[in-house]
C-alpha cells in the first residue's frame, strides 16, 4: 500500500500579517487530519477549499482535480478573505490592493506546485447549476 501523497508549504503574508499554507493531497480528508485549525468541524467531499482561523489560511487541493480554473478560484476566496480578515471591503475603485495580492497568491501557489512536481490539468470544471446565473432575458 502506497503513502498517500501529500505535501504542503508555508508562506507570510506581507503587509497583512497572515500565514498562508498551501497544500495539495490525494484528498482533502489527508489534509483534514494535519490541519484541524483550518477544516474544523467541516466534513464530506471537497476538492479545494480556502480556510481560514484568524491570521492563518490555508488553501487546499486535491491533486486529482488540480486545474488552472480551481486555483484561480480559490485564490479568488482567498483575496476575500485577507480583507475581510483586516476589515477592508473591495470596490472596484478601490481593488488595486485586492488584484496586487491575488496575483502574489497566484505566484505563490503556482510556484509551491512546481516545486512539489504536482501538474496541473488543462482541463475545465464542470460549474455546479446553482451558480450558473440565468439567462438575461431580452
Amino acid at each position: 500500500m502506497r503513502k498517500p501523497f501529500c505535501r504542503v508549504r508555508f508562506h507570510r503574508i506581507p503587509i497583512y500579517d497572515m500565514r498562508l499554507w498551501i497544500g495539495v493531497a490525494d484528498t482533502t480528508a489527508t489534509l483534514h487530519k494535519k490541519f484541524s485549525w483550518a477544516f474544523g468541524s467541516q466534513s464530506g467531499a471537497q476538492i479545494a477549499c480556502v480556510s481560514y482561523a484568524g491570521a492563518k489560511m490555508g488553501i487546499f487541493f486535491e491533486r486529482e482535480e488540480l486545474c488552472h480554473e480551481l486555483i484561480a478560484h480559490e485564490v479568488f476566496h482567498a483575496t476575500l478573505r485577507v480583507f475581510e480578515h483586516i476589515g477592508h471591503h473591495t470596490t472596484p475603485d478601490g481593488s488595486e490592493p485586492a488584484a496586487y495580492l491575488a496575483g502574489w497568491i497566484t505566484e505563490r501557489i503556482y510556484t509551491d506546485l512546481a516545486a512539489m512536481k504536482v501538474p496541473i490539468a488543462l482541463k475545465a470544471r464542470q460549474v455546479p447549476e446553482r451558480f450558473v446565473p440565468p439567462p438575461i432575458a431580452p
